[in-house]
């Protein structure tokens, strides 16, 4: 045919956008823990869906992930980077979910008082840092003031090495916790 000319066209595949591996997690019930989502292609829009929203939940933010853990258990996230002339890439990751660990406090002797005077009563949880608060069930009769560990010796209130960190290092008596420095036996 006159005037025509042939020619090939090749029509390549867009580049594919890879994401970073990103390597199962944990987080605890009502807590939140943050991922960050790195891909070959700079300025990709990522997304993530949560397979067991009922587990936990995911938002993005940039290229943060928000991971929010809501029940026990353990659920699939995956993540969706999409850029335009890019094809999409996609990368998933397990998400385990644990419950918080339950908190133990020591029983408590009852404790007999005469008018007028205080007792020292220490309270011991099984999870380090927990908050222990406490009241009277009869505010009339008798009244709670709460006081935190110290990190001084209740006699000398200088802080002391051996009070401070380690049990051995805690004589207790009926005037409290004193170091060894205070310490003076009672005579017989």
């Amino acid at each position: 045919m006159a005037g025509m000319t042939d020619f090939n066209l090749i029509v390549e595949a867009p580049p594919q956008i890879v994401i970073d591996a990103i390597s199962d997690t944990t987080v605890k019930v009502g807590r939140t823990k943050t991922v960050t989502v790195n891909t070959n292609a700079a300025g990709s829009i990522i997304e993530a869906e949560c397979a067991s929203p009922g587990i936990a939940n995911v938002t993005v933010s940039g290229n943060s992930l928000t991971l929010e853990g809501i029940a026990p258990g353990s659920t699939t996230v995956t993540v969706t980077a999409k850029k335009n002339d890019y094809t999409d890439g996609t990368a998933t990751f397990i998400l385990v979910v644990e419950a918080l660990p339950q908190i133990a406090v020591e029983t408590i002797n009852p404790v007999s008082i005469k008018t007028g005077q205080t007792q020292e009563v220490t309270v011991a949880a099984n999870v380090e840092g927990t908050v222990i608060s406490a009241e009277s069930q009869n505010p009339g009769t008798a009244s709670v003031a709460e006081r935190q560990q110290a990190d001084h010796c209740r006699e000398c209130r200088r802080e002391h090495c051996d009070y401070r960190n380690s049990r051995k290092g805690r004589i207790h008596h009926r005037y409290g916790t004193v170091c060894r420095k205070c310490f003076v036996p009672e005579s017989s």
